[in-house]
């Protein structure tokens, strides 16, 4: 993620990136909407919460570990994360799940 600027975007290139199919532009993507939630969060209306988490919930599963770690690691500290998508971090490999498990507030349930 990026620390401490905002990342570069207009709606047109994230639809870009919501089109595109690789690895490379689901992390880009990815990246941008933790961003979002990192420097932005006060001021996104609930509408737009709901769609970037949709957005997660569609691609949590494209991304790579790396990835899903850091995006774990900032959602355990958030505690309007729908619970499918924690679940979800809590079922996948140690180092993603291990954030959402020591840290979420949210109660999990192992599928």
């Amino acid at each position: 993620m990026t620390e401490g600027k905002l990342p570069s975007f207009d709606a047109e290139s994230l639809m870009s990136l919501a089109r595109q199919k690789s690895a490379e532009s689901r992390t880009q993507l990815t990246q941008i909407i933790i961003d979002l939630f990192d420097h932005q969060s006060a001021v996104l209306s609930e509408r737009q919460r709901t769609l970037m988490f949709s957005i997660l919930q569609s691609i949590i599963n494209e991304i790579e570990v790396s990835v899903r770690q850091a995006v774990a690691g900032r959602l355990a500290l958030m505690d309007d994360v729908p619970r499918d998508i924690i679940s979800k971090l809590a079922n996948d490999e140690i180092r993603v799940a291990f954030p959402v498990l020591s840290k979420s507030g949210i109660y999990v349930t192992r599928i």
